[in-house]
């Protein structure tokens, strides 16, 4: 994994980018999307709507602008299967030796794709990852960074990503309709690409309270991050990927940590987010595949970690290993 060193890719160059966006009923928001879309300072974009079955008139907007701007194309999915297959069958239309994703409730800055493609560098690189605030301290060459990284940025946008990476490598979102969809591709990326570049960015805009949504996003993160961890893991005993200690150390720390997150969202004020949180890991793993992955982790940095930990993270600890 490699920092962003001085070279650049011409803005003239006429590499196809295709910007990826789900649609399921944000007719209130699609205006403002598609006109930052269209209006990117980098030109030669793609622009793929994937109709994920929206019943409200966002299809008659995007048609709207289909008619001003001939790089949108549509690509109809049917009945409504979820933003994980939403994005699956919008990286299987992609025709761009990059793309990206904006879902259709945001919004982006003119210089948005422009920026993360003077970042590709002349060795392609197979992930542009944009970085703001603190999480800058990531871009750094330590294989712990990347599984910092494959946890915790768990959405499917500030990213530019190669196509031929993707699918040489059958890289897909989980695709199950349920609350944390994005976190079947953070892992795959990080912990595959061959080289990942880095770019300060920040001109991508999450709209974070859309109307009607029952999980609060504070539940949602909590939601996401904890089911990536668990992905996170399948995916490295999967692989039978080798860590250092350093990033071994991590995946125990966090797996403390997200852990400990389930009581919160089982006794909180959110049943809401439990429900969705219960059928996610049920739909991804099933609940004793999950815990068979935690009983497969016996990494060198346990031992250490453990004797760190504080009672309650060690209790949590000791019994989930011995479930």
């Amino acid at each position: 994994m490699n920092k962003r060193k001085g070279t650049r890719v011409a803005l003239n160059s006429n590499m196809l980018v295709s910007v990826l966006v789900p649609v399921y009923n944000t007719e209130a928001y699609l205006d403002e999307c598609l006109s930052s879309i269209v209006t990117q300072t980098y030109p030669h974009l793609e622009i793929v709507i994937y109709n994920d079955g929206s019943t409200d008139s966002s299809m008659d907007i995007v048609r709207e602008w289909q008619k001003k701007d001939a790089r949108i194309r549509i690509v109809e999915g049917g009945v409504n299967k979820g933003l994980g297959a939403a994005r699956n069958g919008l990286m299987a239309a992609a025709r761009g030796e990059y793309f990206t994703f904006v879902d259709a409730d945001d919004w982006i800055d003119p210089p948005y794709v422009a920026t993360l493609v003077e970042a590709i560098g002349d060795e392609r690189a197979d992930l542009v990852q944009g970085l703001y605030g603190l999480k800058t301290v990531w871009a750094s060459d330590t294989a712990t960074n990347r599984v910092r990284m494959a946890i915790d940025y768990t959405t499917a946008w500030y990213k530019l990503i190669k196509t031929e990476f993707v699918r040489a490598n059958q890289i897909s979102c989980v695709a199950n309709g349920v609350v944390g969809e994005d976190v079947g591709l953070s892992p795959q990326l990080y912990l595959l690409a061959a080289k990942i570049t880095f770019v300060s960015l920040n001109s991508y805009h999450y709209r974070q309270n859309v109307a009607g949504s029952l999980v609060t996003k504070l539940d949602k993160l909590r939601i996401g991050r904890t089911i990536n961890m668990t992905y996170v893991l399948n995916f490295v005993l999967s692989k039978g990927l080798i860590l250092e200690e350093s990033a071994a150390v991590l995946l125990i720390k966090r797996l403390i940590k997200y852990m400990s997150s389930f009581r919160h969202i089982s006794v909180g004020h959110s049943p809401d987010a439990w429900t969705a949180y219960q059928a996610g890991m049920r739909a991804i793993y099933g609940m004793g595949r999950y815990l068979s992955i935690l009983n497969k982790i016996r990494y060198r940095g346990i031992l250490s970690v453990m004797a760190k930990c504080p009672g309650k993270g060690k209790f949590i600890l000791l019994k989930l290993l011995a479930w």
